[in-house]
């Protein structure tokens, strides 16, 4: 009998919160400078701000559109024209700010229960999905004007979960324990960039944040991973200790090759001592050799010299 872990179960062990499962939202605000305060946080119902709704001002005749949002801006409740850089807008009686949409990459959060592995182990997975609005003006508008907010809540909920479901039917259970954390396939982003490319969303990343096999075969897989760990650090230490051997024998190499050439040396600089010791004897031999004869010679040219005198 397959291993279950399903949705009830799953919220009996962990109760999620909005920060495990996302709901977008367009919220209405009254200062529109608040803008930048609700996007990148949560309402206070638990939603997450992707497009305000601006309260118009009676007695202004002008806003300051915050830089880092699409101001969509209408005239005589028709649309008109976008705006994409922070600055002043003139806002007559008949113009006004519909929609503020925020330039910020969104993340969607949502959990995938009770997903059948390829060897029919029962699997929960959390994804994020990071998707922002295209910067060009059909996107913005059809993000505005083509879908709503709970749609889009509805149709990311359904995508996700059916493509998450194929990837999952392919693996075993695994292969399933080993993708969290890690950027999920480009098939998946292509399949969503092509669902909800037409309403102004572009996919940036797919992410599998955590991944919830059942207990009794997750325990296991938890020591199987700590002892592979233990492993590692045993590895790293026996490769550190053999670096340290070969330094070690480099370093004695490197000693007695400086010894061998220190002997070299003094065994050439011996052997050129002895040759000029030996050239030196040979001079000075030449050299009595010489002042014997020139003696000679000498003793033998005073006698001639005595020998004719006396004559």
């Amino acid at each position: 009998m397959p291993h279950s872990l399903f949705y009830g179960e799953y919220r009996e062990n962990r109760q999620y919160s909005y920060k495990d499962r996302s709901n977008l939202a367009a919220i209405r605000v009254t200062d529109i400078d608040d803008s930048l305060e609700w996007f990148g946080n949560y309402s206070e119902r638990g939603e997450t701000p992707i497009i305000l709704i601006p309260k118009r001002s009676s007695c202004a005749p002008y806003v300051y559109v915050p830089e880092g949002t699409y101001a969509v801006i209408t005239k005589h409740g028709k649309f008109d024209s976008i705006q994409r850089e922070g600055g002043l807008v003139i806002c007559l009686p008949w113009t006004q700010i519909q929609f503020l949409v925020t330039q910020q990459n969104i993340t969607y959060k949502f959990p995938v229960r009770a997903c059948p592995t390829y060897d029919n182990i029962f699997v929960a997975l959390d994804i994020a999905v990071v998707f922002r609005c295209k910067p060009d003006d059909d996107s913005i508008f059809n993000f505005c004007y083509r879908i709503s907010i709970n749609q889009l809540n509805e149709q990311l909920e359904a995508a996700i979960t059916e493509r998450v479901r194929v990837l999952i039917r392919g693996k075993t259970h695994l292969e399933v324990y080993q993708i969290k954390g890690k950027t999920n396939t480009q098939e998946m982003k292509d399949f969503l960039n092509g669902m909800f490319g037409s309403k102004g969303l572009e996919f940036m990343d797919i992410i599998v944040t955590e991944v919830l096999l059942p207990e009794e075969i997750k325990q296991p897989l938890d020591m199987k991973a700590q002892f592979g760990s233990l492993n590692d650090m045993e590895r790293e230490k026996y490769n550190f200790d053999m670096r340290i051997i070969d330094d070690d024998e480099e370093l004695e190499l490197l000693r007695q090759r400086r010894y061998e050439q220190r002997d070299s040396i003094n065994e050439d600089f011996s052997k050129q001592i002895t040759l000029e010791t030996r050239e030196l004897e040979v001079i000075r031999a030449n050299a009595k050799k010489s002042v014997a004869e020139i003696n000679a010679t000498a003793i033998a040219d005073q006698a001639q010299i005595t020998a004719d005198s006396e004559l």
